[in-house]
């Protein structure tokens, strides 16, 4: 999947060289021997090992007993240890104090068994658990005043790993053992689109939008909720660039919708852009830990992008009468220099001023808009061959414009992908409307294809035969 960042919900450690054995008898090359205990009875009965003994070294001492449900308060149990162990001991919601942990007589940790209650004798459901995760050692768990205790139940357990998660860094971290582990990421699901009619609803492309403005070039897709909440899986994020290749990263990447004025400068002729979209699937708030609810993987960058036509920004202002030797024409900062014709190029927005020069006075200055270009409708394509020998050089030029006093006739030639290997284009222009093409090596066909530049869509297309 994209990225270059995959977010992990969690980190499953499974050790591999040790051994396993069943519970009752404790593992396989440990000396451990399980036990339980049920204080609800009175006296306390030991249900497992089966001889009804507790192991060597286990030792309950001071205990009080406290009825059916409670068990036993005060006193406490010593358990020598040959490695990690896992105590079960029994919940009661009105133990008041922690159990106190100690290791070879030093205090070590605590556990709290304040836990809704309320089981009869034989029922284990409701319990709080401890593992230590250590080598051989004397523990004693110290039940310090109101501390109720119903039962208290040990096995030996393979060690395990903790991984220490650190949700604003997304990273795990554990201390290697020594023996191997293999390590198993639970990853976050992906961020999805939501969906009408089982269609994705991504986002669309405007057209129509002027380069440099600020109007939005795109309608933003829905990104699907979390559940039944009112939550997005994700932020709908957007790149747009000048040209039609694939971000490799999701760097640049904006939440921003954007606009027009992805674009900056002025421009005679329409603009095409592409807009690159994917989901940044939100993360588990800090503090929280991650889960399949708050946790979504980014989506990939969309494969195909949203093509988006700019309207050209510029535009041409013509002094009547010509010539205009007498006004000078500022656009902002710039000042213009019209053709003997009167005619001169301005972006959009500019704040144009017009200024007699001297020895000139103007009574006023009237603007309105000017004519409407008038669009090419059709024009043909002239080779100077129609066949030509590999390596060669040919010219094409466009005649027969219709109609004839086309505002914009000029035209962006493009060679087929087909052509021989090493076909270029050598030089263009735009005065003679005239193309020069060098001929690859191997013999083909080249497909030589004009466009009007005027956007109106006129076009027209070539074949050449190669020869070797």
């Amino acid at each position: 999947m994209n990225n270059m960042r995959n977010k992990i919900i969690s980190l499953l450690v499974l050790l591999l060289t040790a051994v396993t054995g069943a519970w009752a008898g404790g593992l396989e090359g440990r000396t451990f021997v399980d036990f339980k205990i049920e204080f609800r009875e009175n006296p306390y009965m030991v249900i497992l090992p089966a001889n009804g003994e507790l192991p060597n070294g286990v030792l309950v001492d001071g205990t009080t007993y406290n009825g059916s449900q409670h068990g036993v308060k005060g006193g406490t149990i010593t358990v020598p240890v040959d490695g990690p162990v896992k105590f079960t001991i029994g919940a009661c919601q009105y133990s008041q104090n922690e159990i106190v942990v100690k290791k070879d007589g030093e205090a070590f940790t605590t556990v709290n068994n304040r836990a809704t209650c309320g089981e009869s004798t034989g029922s284990f459901a409701k319990n709080v658990t401890y593992v230590y995760n250590g080598k051989a050692a004397t523990l004693t768990f110290e039940f310090i005043g109101n501390t109720f205790i119903p039962y208290f139940f040990a096995e030996a357990v393979e060690e395990s790993i903790e991984v220490t998660w650190d949700a604003k860094t997304k990273t795990g971290t554990f201390v290697m053992p020594a023996f191997d582990v293999e390590i198993a990421p639970i990853y976050a699901p992906v961020a999805q689109w939501a969906k009408v009619e089982n269609v994705d609803q991504l986002p669309t492309a405007i057209e129509g939008i002027f380069a440099e403005s600020t109007d939005a070039i795109v309608k933003a897709g829905t990104v699907a909720k979390v559940g039944s909440t009112e939550n997005a899986q994700g932020t709908l994020m957007y790149l747009v660039t000048t040209e039609n290749k694939k971000p490799t990263s999701t760097t640049g990447f904006s939440a921003t919708v954007p606009t027009g004025a992805a674009l900056t400068g002025s421009f005679a002729e329409d603009q095409t852009v592409y807009v690159w979209y994917y989901i940044a699937g939100i993360d588990a708030a800090e503090g929280v830990t991650p889960t399949e609810d708050n946790t979504f993987n980014d989506s990939e960058i969309c494969a195909t992008p949203l093509t988006v036509k700019l309207k050209a920004n510029q535009f041409t202002l013509t002094l009547d009468p010509a010539p205009v030797k007498n006004i000078t024409v500022t656009a902002g900062t710039e000042t213009k220099t019209p053709t003997t014709e009167g005619k001169t190029d301005i972006k959009m927005n500019s704040e144009v001023k017009l200024k007699a020069n001297e020895g000139y006075k103007f009574r006023k200055v009237e603007v309105k808009k000017g004519a409407a270009d008038v669009k090419i409708e059709s024009f043909s394509i002239q080779s100077s061959k129609n066949t030509v020998s590999s390596s060669d050089t040919f010219t094409c030029s466009i005649i027969d414009i219709l109609p004839a006093n086309a505002t914009n006739q000029t035209f962006e030639w493009k060679i087929n992908s087909g052509a021989p290997a090493g076909t270029t284009i050598k030089t263009v222009s735009d005065d003679t409307k005239t193309v020069t093409i060098q001929a690859g090596a191997n013999s083909g066909s080249i497909t030589i294809e004009a466009t009007a530049k005027d956007g109106g869509g006129a076009n027209k297309s070539k074949d050449i035969m190669v020869k070797e």
